[in-house]
């Protein structure tokens, strides 16, 4: 199956208030900040492929400071200095985006930065990585896999980088972000994923959860194994029971061969070592 395309919107790519708004002010209204600080900083891929490597915290600083300015003359100047570093695409994905995107969460927490500005600095983010992404896995005999965000979720950066992780294992990902059950059921009913990966954040209901991975079993025409990773796994309660998954992890490729997907042997290889 050939990577399929976005599908449904993609919460959390426009800014919703203005650059002076109180972090008091949630894009849905209810001023729980708690909540909301969770969703933003809610990166699936913070125990991505390449656990374990640091990052070098001041090309972290230099890639926030890139993203934040308006001039495109930075962000060129992080990508050189990442290639001068020997950091290869990959690892820029795996590690680098995630902790960007988890330091403008926290300045945002700490009042130090608007909504609308980590917003703005969370899309550059997503471009960046649509500039180094794997390309397509176009081999109609791959596996493939559904990527699942649930609806009113403000993370989207985790999954993306997940769907690059997976095209790197030789995996066709397809996203489905924010689709009611209704419109989630009838995706999966017309196509055979090889297995399903739910990313949710800390603060979202494990009802809402366990809902969309009953949708999603119900409408499937073969068995799929349903993986759920995301902050909600720092939940200190038994996810997996909880939400009817068959497995809970943050590692996509851990994950996969533990429901008995086997990784096709033409993977790319994970990131290799910095400089």
């Amino acid at each position: 199956m050939s990577e399929g395309p976005k599908t449904g919107p993609a919460p959390g790519n426009s800014p919703n208030g203005d650059a002076g708004s109180s972090k008091t002010r949630t894009p849905d209204g209810k001023g729980n900040v708690e909540v909301f600080a969770s969703q933003v900083l809610s990166v699936v891929a913070a125990n991505s492929l390449a656990a374990g490597n640091a990052s070098r915290q001041d090309l972290v600083d230099e890639l926030i400071e890139a993203v934040r300015s308006f001039d495109n003359a930075p962000r060129e100047a992080i990508l050189k200095r990442f290639r001068e570093a020997g950091i290869n695409h990959a690892a820029i994905i795996d590690r680098y985006l995630p902790a960007a995107a988890r330091k403008l969460g926290a300045e945002w927490c700490e009042d130090s930065m608007s909504f609308a500005d980590v917003t703005i600095g969370s899309a550059r983010l997503q471009a960046i990585l649509r500039d180094l992404r794997a390309p397509q896995v176009t081999d109609p005999s791959a596996p493939s896999a559904l990527i699942v965000v649930p609806p009113d979720a403000y993370h989207t950066l985790g999954a993306t980088v997940i769907a690059d992780q997976l095209r790197r294992l030789g995996i066709a990902p397809q996203m489905a972000m924010g689709l009611k059950p209704l419109d989630l059921a009838e995706l999966v009913e017309s196509h055979d994923f090889n297995a399903v990966l739910i990313s949710a954040a800390s603060c979202q209901r494990l009802e809402t959860v366990r809902e969309l991975v009953n949708c999603v079993r119900n409408a499937s025409r073969m068995p799929a194994p349903i993986i759920v990773g995301g902050t909600v796994t720092d939940k200190d309660t038994d996810i997996k029971t909880l939400t009817g998954a068959d497995y809970v992890s943050n590692n996509p490729e851990e994950a996969l061969k533990a429901c008995g997907l086997m990784i096709p042997t033409h993977a790319v290889e994970s990131p290799g070592p910095q400089g």
